[in-house]
């Protein structure tokens, strides 16, 4: 599509996925000549500022003036909430992300592009692929990055053939060395504070009064061992703080490649337990195989129908 003056962002506090995505489609536009910027709304995630630090990226926070003049590009996410205040939904003009459950028809003025792949940055590395473009290096090491990093090493099973193809084509342009994966998978699993990676993490599914927050954690048997207690309270205090029917973790172990849900809520639990087939035991709910919460809210949900 043609564009004029262009910002692209992603959603607020976004993760990996949404700062490569911003960063590779900035790459791609200014190279076919768009007068295109990127900006972001904070705070900077644990994951973002390691990748930041490792190729020397900069995380630009936007100002209101930033915004003026300039359509919208927004990129792996789908809603009008939890985006810049400084955002006109009537001037976003581009919507992509891969989330089954999303609201891309509220964005009138929007082309969408929601695909179920494992990562948006599949999405994006396609455009390059469709222009046969070259990716500049620290640009296809965050793509590397972020595709191994949301598709768990290619473990998970919303990986698809797609994602793969575009990992083949990113790998002629990156040079990441490939422990550096499991470095950045160790180093975003240091959480010092739980009850703020707790919130900074809630989705709201509002139809549905439920809320559901996700940490990836490189072992998550030492990590619920150490820290149960505080996440089962604060998901409590959550709930009652919010008016929330329902309210759980989800955690994906990084290491094992398992799921975990933990939750303390009986009605919850049996509702979880019809999902997937499965019971709990001390409040956590174990599964041999990982499931990301973008898979959990349509299979949730339609329990809740």
């Amino acid at each position: 599509m043609d564009f004029n003056k262009v910002l692209i962002t992603s959603y607020n506090h976004c993760d990996l996925d949404g700062f490569s995505c911003s960063l590779a489609y900035n790459e791609y536009l200014l190279n076919l000549g768009v007068d295109s910027v990127v900006k972001f709304e904070g705070p900077i995630t644990l994951e973002v500022s390691i990748v930041c630090e490792k190729f020397n990226l900069n995380f630009d926070l936007g100002k209101k003036s930033d915004f003026e003049n300039r359509e919208i590009v927004l990129l792996d996410h789908s809603s009008p909430t939890h985006i810049s205040k400084f955002i006109d939904i009537s001037k976003v003009v581009l919507v992509m992300d891969h989330r089954k459950v999303h609201n891309a028809h509220l964005f009138k003025n929007a082309k969408t592009q929601i695909e179920l792949v494992a990562s948006c940055a599949t999405l994006i590395t396609e455009k390059f692929i469709e222009k046969n473009m070259k990716i500049s290096t620290d640009i296809a090491n965050i793509l590397y990055l972020t595709i191994m990093s949301n598709s768990i090493k290619l473990n998970a099973k919303i990986t698809t053939s797609r994602d793969r193809e575009a990992l083949e084509y990113i790998k002629q342009f990156q040079n990441i060395k490939e422990d550096f994966i499991d470095i950045l998978f160790k180093k975003k699993s240091i959480i010092t504070n739980v009850t703020e990676a707790l919130y900074n993490d809630f989705a709201v599914f509002d139809k549905f009064n439920l809320c559901i927050t996700q940490l990836e954690i490189y072992d998550v048997d030492l990590f619920l061992e150490k820290n149960i207690n505080e996440i089962l309270d604060y998901i409590l205090i959550y709930k009652k703080e919010n008016n929330l029917k329902y309210t759980f973790l989800t955690l994906i172990d990084l290491k094992l490649c398992k799921n975990y849900l933990v939750c303390n809520d009986l009605d919850l639990q049996d509702i979880l337990t019809t999902t997937f087939n499965n019971t709990f035991n001390n409040n956590i709910l174990v599964q041999d195989k990982i499931y990301f919460r973008k898979e959990i809210v349509p299979l949730i949900c339609e329990k809740l129908n």
